[in-house]
């Protein structure tokens, strides 16, 4: 499967800070292997410097695009152009530009309020992303009894626990709750976040 992935705006509209570029608002805070994950837990860092003009308003998922594959850049180039095969492979993706927009469209939407999950994003087997917004403890306390109510094995903690990702990807997949993005092997992808359609439906008196 052939094709490219070409971003909508030169590089000189992006900051190299995807955090700094949010303009002030949530952002995930980059691409990270999960080995390096803990490595991240540093002391706070001064605030970052004002974007650059055109940064703001960007979405998370062109910026998250531009900061992995910034490396590529050459010195001069002011557009990036990414195999669409090489994008698909590494989001774990079907590879097709309508696939890959569809993604991008959950990615924009995952990091927001009123979305419940997992505080680190996993785009692949060998990387994923931080969460930046933190959940809320009395909707994800709230959501965690509904579902030992239905007798998942989850404890209402109020923390959004390796047992409620488990228990939500168990429910989404018994009650055919899809996302609009798809997997390698063409199926659609169902992930352990409880948006407000999922928490609606495993929050309603059966």
């Amino acid at each position: 499967m052939s094709g490219t992935i070409a971003l909508p705006k030169p590089l000189s509209a992006y900051a190299a800070n995807p955090a700094s570029a949010a303009g002030g608002g949530r952002l995930p805070q980059g691409l990270v292997a999960p080995a390096q994950a803990r490595a991240q837990a540093q002391p706070a860092r001064p605030a970052a410097a004002p974007p650059p003009p055109g940064a703001k308003g960007k979405s998370p998922f062109e910026l998250l695009l531009v900061q992995y594959y910034r490396s590529q850049v050459k010195p001069g180039q002011t557009r990036i152009t990414i195999p669409m095969h090489e994008a698909a492979q590494h989001f774990n993706l079907y590879p097709a530009p309508a696939n890959i927009k569809a993604f991008g469209d959950w990615f924009n939407q995952c990091d927001r309020a009123g979305v419940l999950g997992p505080m680190e994003i996993k785009l692949s087997a060998t990387a994923s992303v931080r969460k930046d917004l933190p959940n809320d403890a009395n909707k994800v306390r709230a959501l965690q009894a509904a579902l030992a109510r239905r007798g998942y094995a989850v404890t209402p903690n109020g923390v959004y626990d390796g047992a409620t990702e488990r228990a939500v990807l168990a429910f989404k997949k018994a009650y055919g709750l899809t996302e609009a993005y798809r997997t390698p092997d063409g199926r659609p992808a169902v992930n352990t976040f409880a948006d407000e359609r999922v928490q609606a439906a495993i929050l309603k008196v059966s």
